[in-house]
């Protein structure tokens, strides 16, 4: 193909045109889910509520008022609803504003809780609402009655009406219940969304479409933060929160962490260049163009297998420029010593590939390895990292091996140079081998000074890898929206990482016995000590089904006409009008006659309702099965691991006999996440080293090479430990792949200057010679370790901290091990090649 170079280009150009358009099909995928092990039911339970439940799809508006005022605070809510009613695009985004109790749940209450309210009551309920209607009981409550109004004044006025409505006071056994349906505190029990300080109010503003359209997510979040902020007249602080603002924010940060990604390695590998070469632009350009094509390959392959970037691979593309470019980097400076030498430049094309494929191979190989090693992950992002990373090299690598000497022989037309060394190359690597040489105790002393420091960091009392327990970590900072939900929390005296139950049965019946059976569960001992302070499901809003028979039993026609006789009697004997009761009467009857307790299908009538804990209306997946789901709240949802912990094991064990009912959450994705993370760690080093060590072992056959090609991943993963240790870094599903991923990288140096070395390259030669021969795998080392810090080391700007913190491991762990390479190899090599002289001599 060197020889038919521009047929070579012509295709090369071909494909990166397909990848291209394969490319673009691409889109950001800003939710956790990916980050999930897609084994957990946990995980799978949140990604049916993210999907099916329309709770999750609302825009929060938070605002503040620097004192009370709730009054202030309700106008501006009424603003907001009236303004996006009024405007013409908001209306079609949204699905509703709600600053207060919904107007069906009052319905609900009126139409169904109350007019069914013994089917509500428990036992013990039950018999003291039948000792209520005993003739003595409704003359007590009667007489109770006359007491309370005997007082003159508006108070005895207003009592009268409530009394008209209730004289039996039937209310106080079903006032719990109803107290259920208002999952936080309000100002003075109101039902507005005011805080109970009266100095914030809470809007929840619904979408028409789910938070995963991530450009209606941007539309819907703009749209109506422009409303809320020029309806704001008072002066209050607005916070959005909710859903569509976080994925609307994270995938502006991520779009942006994308592009000064890019952007920076390119800018700092041009610069290394500048340092480097003799003509850096010109270098940089050629050693570049294959690389990103090859680059593209990879995407375009991705974009075949997957359609979504997560924040992990979103960044990915400057980091696999700095790793791909170490190929180029190496065959340019065995082309370049060949030109210095006299050759042409298809000779030197032709003789640096058949010098240095080897090595490139072994290189290529062992990252893939460190990847492929990761792909065995059950995290989905990891997968996906894995499989980008993967193509992505294996694009670069062949790239590097068939379009980059194409390249040179169809652009370096200067003559050559005839003179020794690489002198293309800017870098002093015959002086910085000398002074290694000459003084290898020197270098092998400060390695062993830096190892012997590190273990003592790892070996003082303490915890090694403490382990990250915020999943928030895995998006952008700084992120207002996340922080919003801590305020609101704080604000309502809920936690930010509430937990839920997935609750799934073969039908409407069974699901609420499910809701029950679960109900019961959370209210047991264990799950009150572990920090449970409530819930709010199906549960919370309709009857058991199997108290039903019992309450039909012990009811009917019957009773009904003996407790309104009674309850004639009762107020013929008082100071009231009896024909101010029979509407009361009435009542009295129906709720005694009920043949049937109302279920799913009664709190389906009120949608609003409805839809906080059963699936939206018109979800695909929700029509195979019944599922709703149950609002867990809690003392401590996730911020402190040891109550984080209890809580979960509380309700796990509550819930481990009770088929159908799954707790999610984040806090307990949180918890799991962390025993995969410990899970992944062991299994992805054993499968990424053992790997490496049989491919050296099939590429060198020789466990001296080996060993040798080794020490300095080694020393550089022993290294990194000892720095996380320092600066208390903590392993998180990101990071993690730093590991594998060293193993891969960090081996490809000792690779280098072994191959160079091997086949009795060495002997014979005095140091000087070995030094000659020795430098263009030691430039390709230094210049390989520099473009692989560049391209890792930019991810510590990106604005995901769990990135950030995989870009400084990688930075650490690939700059020691390239100083182990010189300062232990290098000698090391000469020191083998004068003892076989040596022995040689003897003979």
């Amino acid at each position: 193909m060197i020889r038919r170079p521009i047929v070579t280009l012509i295709i090369a150009l071909l494909l990166a045109a397909a990848s291209l358009l394969a490319v673009f099909r691409l889109r950001i995928d800003t939710s956790l889910a990916s980050l999930f092990d897609q084994n957990d039911p946990a995980a799978a339970a949140l990604e049916r509520v993210l999907n099916n439940f329309k709770a999750v799809e609302e825009l929060l508006v938070f605002a503040q008022a620097p004192d009370a005022q709730p009054e202030k605070l309700r106008a501006f809510a009424q603003r907001v609803q009236t303004a996006v009613a009024a405007d013409p695009i908001a209306s079609q985004l949204s699905d509703g504003v709600i600053w207060r109790a919904d107007e069906q749940f009052r319905k609900f209450a009126e139409q169904v809780l109350v007019p069914n309210g013994l089917f509500y009551l428990d036992d013990a309920a039950f018999e003291a609402a039948r000792r209520r209607l005993t003739p003595d009981e409704m003359k007590r409550q009667i007489r109770r009655n006359e007491t309370m109004i005997s007082t003159p004044g508006p108070a005895a006025d207003a009592l009268a009406k409530v009394i008209l409505q209730d004289p039996l006071h039937l209310h106080e056994f079903i006032i719990d219940r109803a107290a259920a349906g208002q999952p936080f505190k309000t100002h003075e029990n109101t039902d507005a969304f005011i805080a109970p300080d009266g100095r914030s109010i809470l809007i929840r503003v619904r979408g028409r479409r789910p938070v995963s359209d991530l450009d209606f997510s941007k539309q819907f979040t703009q749209t109506i933060s422009d409303i809320a902020v020029r309806e704001n007249a008072d002066g209050l602080k607005l916070d959005f929160s909710g859903g569509y603002a976080i994925a609307a924010a994270s995938e502006r940060a991520i779009r942006s962490d994308m592009k000064s990604n890019v952007f920076w390695s390119i800018a700092c590998l041009q610069l290394l260049f500048v340092f480097a070469f003799r003509r850096p632009v010109r270098s940089f350009v050629l050693a570049f163009v294959p690389i990103a094509v090859g680059l593209l390959y990879g995407f375009g392959a991705y974009a075949l297998l997957s359609n979504s970037l997560t924040p992990m691979t979103a960044v990915i593309g400057g980091t696999l420029a700095g790793m791909a470019i170490d190929y180029a980097v190496e065959f340019l400076t065995y082309y370049h010593a060949r030109r210095a030498s006299g050759a042409d430049a298809t000779d030197a094309a032709v003789s640096a590939r058949r010098s240095c494929k080897g090595a490139m191979l072994a290189a290529w190989a062992t990252s893939v390895v460190g990847f492929v090693a990761i792909g065995t992950s059950n995290v989905k992002a990891l997968r996906d990292f894995s499989l980008l990373g993967s193509l992505g090299l294996t694009g670069a690598f062949f790239a590097a091996l068939l379009i980059l000497p194409v390249l040179l022989v169809v652009f370096d037309r200067r003559h050559a140079t005839g003179a020794t060394g690489a002198a293309a190359g800017r870098l002093p690597i015959h002086a910085m081998l000398r002074r290694v040489v000459r003084r290898p105790r020197t270098g092998a002393i400060a390695i062993a000074a830096m190892l012997a420091l590190a273990l003592i960091v790892l070996v003082v009392p303490g915890e090694n890898l403490p382990l990250e327990t915020d999943l928030t970590t895995m998006h952008p900072r700084p992120n207002p929206a996340l922080d919003a939900q801590s305020k609101i929390a704080q604000a309502f005296g809920t936690s930010p990482g509430g937990l839920v139950i997935h609750l799934s049965a073969a039908g409407d019946s069974e699901l609420l016995r499910l809701a029950h059976a679960v109900d019961v569960r959370l209210r047991d001992a264990r799950c009150k000590q572990a920090g449970v302070t409530g819930s709010f499901g199906l549960a919370s809003l309709l009857p058991d089904p199997a108290v039903a028979p019992a309450r039909v039993a012990a009811t009917g026609e019957a009773v009904a006409d003996r407790a309104v006789a009674d309850f004639r009697a009762a107020v013929a004997n008082s100071i009231f009008d009896p024909k101010s009761y029979e509407p009361y009467e009435g009542f009295l009857r129906r709720l005694l006659t009920a043949q049937k307790a109302p279920g799913i299908a009664a709190l389906r009538g009120y949608p609003s309702l409805a839809e906080t804990i059963l699936p939206a209306a018109g979800s695909a997946k929700a029509q195979a099965t019944s599922e709703a789901i149950t609002l867990v709240f809690v003392k401590d949802a996730g911020s402190q691991r040891e109550s984080r912990d209890a809580t979960v094991g509380a309700i796990r064990g509550a819930l481990a006999d009770l088929p159908g009912a799954t707790l999610t959450g984040l806090s307990v994705l949180n918890h799991d996440i962390e025993l995969a993370v410990r899970r992944e760690l062991p299994r992805v080093l054993i499968i990424s080293g053992v790997a490496v060590m049989l491919y050296m072992a099939l590429h060198y056959r020789n466990l001296a090479d080996c060993v040798l090609a080794s020490l300095p991943a080694i020393f550089g993963i022993v290294c990194l430990l000892a720095y996380m240790r320092l600066t208390g870094q903590k392993l998180n599903m990101i990071n993690l792949v730093a590991f594998p991923l060293l193993i891969g990288i960090d081996v490809d140096y000792g690779i280098f200057l072994v191959s160079a070395a091997k086949k009795r390259a060495l002997r014979g030669l005095s140091d000087e010679q070995a030094i000659d021969h020795l430098a263009p795998a030691s430039s390709a080392v230094i210049l390989c370790a520099a473009t692989t810090f560049i391209g890792f080391g930019s991810l510590v700007f990106t604005s995901v901290p769990a990135v950030r913190s995989l870009g400084a491991a990688v930075a650490v762990g690939v700059a020691t091990c390239a100083a182990a390479t010189f300062l232990l190899v290098v000698p090391a090599l000469i020191w083998i090649n004068r003892r076989a002289d040596a022995r040689e001599a003897r003979a």
